[in-house]
């Protein structure tokens, strides 16, 4: 239960959408002095795919009907985001999908505030 402020009037995510994250070069390559078990390390990601999946996903499992409806849905809860973290959204987690739900996310969004 949280008793205070709670952060007042700043977003719940902030500063990482606002100013941040910030890495501190001095932590950075840490190392754990007591490791609790073999499960927990430091793992180096390195070129990890993050993308791949979710385009083989849409291009073979989603039929343009259930492409739309999940176009609509995203774009109804990103449309309110200030510009810059909307940008981001789109071509951090989105363009690198591939570029059709880009650019259905992208009209989606522009068709909504439209109508604003």
């Amino acid at each position: 239960m949280c008793i205070d402020n709670n952060g007042a009037g700043s977003p719940n995510y902030f500063p990482n959408s606002f100013h941040g994250p910030f890495v501190n070069s001095k932590r950075a390559n840490d190392t754990v002095s007591q490791v609790p078990s073999k499960d927990v390390v430091r793992l180096d990601i390195g070129g990890l795919d993050n993308y791949s999946q979710a385009d083989w996903y849409w291009k073979t499992k989603m039929n343009s009907s259930a492409r739309v409806e999940l176009v609509e849905n995203i774009a109804l809860d990103i449309k309110n985001l200030p510009k810059e973290v909307k940008e981001r959204v789109l071509s951090k987690m989105y363009d690198p999908v591939n570029s059709e739900i880009s650019s259905m996310l992208r009209t989606a969004v522009t068709k909504l505030i439209a109508k604003q």
